[in-house]
């Protein structure tokens, strides 16, 4: 059976020239791209700002990823933090979850791998990242602590440190411990969606050290998550919403392009 794991990155540009040094999956300038990949990928850069003048961002950016309309051509400029009544309905028409379970994919073989704390159920939010949106509207029920604990569930820190520092009673997980995870249900699944944002954190913190570690341990757990896939049966697609973490000289993010990357299957189409 054919399946897809969809992993965004929040926050990760394509620099003009390189920044880091040995990240293979992020460390190349935009003149390198198109390019191959290791383990046989393919990567392309796509332009973040989408025909819109300004910054591009998160809510705009991320409901493109999730929903393959131009989202800040629908409001007319691009849109900060988290969707609001329009992008919401965008999403809940168009969204990946819907489409597919429309196809005939019943909702128990789609998975959002990402788990909450306790607090986020119960006080529940008004206001939710694009991606969080993205499962609640379309019934893919949201993974818990228990879940990241009985490796079900990864939370968006994948090694778990900061719940660990927050006093959760957790297992440190390796990055490469949490590409196993992430592939295990990968495979238990027919659609399974990722999301990670610590990068666009590093980003607006202007943190090189910490970003230069955060995308040492996202390679080294992307690594994983691919080599316990099977490839044959599997498209892997790796794809951010806007720049930032590639130009910590400022902290808003910018206009560079972003990398969209693909192994497996269907890579060649993506």
């Amino acid at each position: 059976m054919a399946r897809v794991l969809f992993f965004f990155i929040d926050g990760v540009g394509i620099p003009p020239k390189p920044v880091f040094e040995n990240i293979p999956l992020f460390s190349p300038g935009l003149n390198e791209y198109p390019r191959e990949l290791p383990r046989e990928g393919l990567a392309v850069a796509a332009d973040a700002r989408l025909g819109i003048p300004g910054l591009p961002q998160s809510a705009t950016g991320q409901s493109t990823l999730i929903t393959g309309v131009n989202a800040p051509a629908i409001m007319g400029r691009h849109v900060s933090g988290f969707p609001g009544p329009t992008l919401k309905t965008l999403i809940g028409k168009r969204g990946l979850f819907q489409r597919i379970q429309v196809k005939g994919i019943p909702r128990e073989r789609l998975c959002f791998a990402n788990a909450f704390r306790p607090i986020f159920f119960q006080k529940p939010r008004a206001r939710v990242s694009a991606s969080t949106f993205h499962a609640l509207s379309a019934g893919v029920p949201l993974a818990t602590l228990k879940d990241v604990s009985e490796g079900r569930a990864l939370y968006h820190d994948f090694t778990n440190r900061l719940l660990i520092n927050q006093g959760y009673p957790l297992p440190l997980l390796s990055p490469c411990q949490a590409g196993k995870v992430l592939a295990r249900l990968t495979q238990k699944h027919t659609f399974t969606f990722y999301e990670y944002f610590l990068t666009d954190l590093a980003g607006h913190r202007r943190n090189f050290p910490m970003a230069t570690r955060l995308l040492r341990d996202l390679e080294e757990m992307l690594f994983s998550t691919l080599d316990h896939l099977a490839l044959d049966e599997t498209t892997v697609i790796v794809a951010s919403d806007h720049g930032n973490i590639e130009d910590l000289e400022r902290s808003p993010h910018t206009t560079n392009p972003v990398p969209v990357m693909a192994w497996g299957r269907e890579k060649e189409k993506i």
